[in-house]
Order: structure tokens, then C-alpha cells, then sequence
């Protein structure tokens, strides 16, 4: 049997990182080209550069 373990999750750090909105992104399969590019000039930190 599988042995399935917990991870933790991925957290802003929200006292350096003030603007949320600009770091989170939709899921990476409905990201058209256009709105990848979009999300990678709103911020250095968007989550869309974690895929």
C-alpha cells in the first residue's frame, strides 16, 4: 500500500510582501500564453514562476 505523508504548504511572507493580488496566479492549465506573460510583469514573486 501506498504510504501517503502531508506536506507543507507554500506561504507569503504578507510583512515583506504587501500587494497579494499581484503574486497569485489560476491554476497553471487555463493560463493562456498572453495572461502568463501578464502574471510574470506583475511581480518577481508570482506563484505562475513556480511552475
Amino acid at each position: 500500500m501506498a504510504e501517503i505523508l502531508p506536506f507543507r504548504g507554500i506561504h507569503y511572507n504578507s510583512s515583506l510582501l504587501k500587494d497579494i493580488p499581484s503574486l497569485i496566479c489560476p491554476p497553471h492549465d487555463i493560463i493562456p500564453p498572453q495572461l502568463q506573460q501578464e502574471l510574470y510583469q506583475r511581480s518577481e514573486h508570482n506563484f505562475v514562476r513556480l511552475e
